[in-house]
């Protein structure tokens, strides 16, 4: 009986995986690859190149990714999701938000975006919302071929913008920067991600941690089974 409601209990924690895959089945990301039209539109400094972009089945793209202050070549390019930088380099983060990328409007006037910029060596972040954040560079107050005004919007702005999340010139250190959109109108949640190694770095970065977790959840593991069987 134990083994049939262990087995039972599985089966649904399993299922669960299942379903909270397929939730996140809708959105699709690309690392190191351009936003959809229109692009990149306004701006000193800034290309269409280098992006991590997330796209949703709406139609709703977002898209992130880091680079030199006003960098006229563009000399960045990113290792997967990672960015590195020498110290003394004023760092930028470039977002955007198109809500038609597909050619159909989709309505994110309920939609409430963040971006989170966390400091993986002293736990310290901070948040805003990049929809306010400068007032800038919104698809609605631009004249753009093709697009009416949709909501959309893109911006630029200095890490070192951001007190709370402890950013220095001067410190070796590795931050995760995320943009996420939450509320679209069939429930997701859609975000992307950028990790940025500022100087030589402070730690592992996050794929590293996750190996290092996994490795010492296996050698826990391995460990118990020894026991029960030295106890059997």
């Amino acid at each position: 009986m134990f083994k049939r409601v262990l087995g039972a209990a599985a089966l649904a924690a399993a299922a669960g995986l299942v379903a909270a895959s397929s939730a996140q089945a809708s959105s699709v990301t690309v690392l190191d690859t351009q936003l959809a039209a229109p692009g990149v539109y306004r701006g000193i400094g800034n290309f269409n190149t280098g992006y991590a972009v997330t796209t949703d089945s709406l139609g709703v793209e977002i898209g992130l990714k880091s680079k030199i202050n006003r960098d006229p070549n563009d000399t960045v390019q990113p290792v997967g999701d990672v960015y590195s930088f020498d110290l003394g380099e004023k760092v930028n983060i470039d977002y955007s938000v198109n809500p038609d990328f597909t050619g159909t409007e989709v309505d994110i006037s309920q939609a409430i975006a963040s971006i989170t910029i966390l400091n993986l060596r002293t736990g310290t972040s901070a948040t805003f919302n990049p929809e306010t954040f400068g007032g800038d560079a919104s698809f609605g107050s631009t004249v753009i071929p093709g697009h009416d005004a949709d909501g959309g919007y893109q911006n630029s702005e200095q890490l070192g913008f951001f007190p709370a999340a402890a950013f220095s010139l001067t410190t070796n250190d590795t931050y995760d920067v995320t943009l996420s959109l939450s509320g679209l109108p069939n429930g997701d949640t859609i975000s992307v991600e950028n990790v940025v190694k500022y100087g030589t770095g402070a730690i592992p970065e996050p794929a590293s941690w996750a190996l290092m977790l996994l490795g010492f959840g296996s050698a826990g593991a391995l460990l118990r089974r020894r026991r029960q069987a030295v106890a059997a």
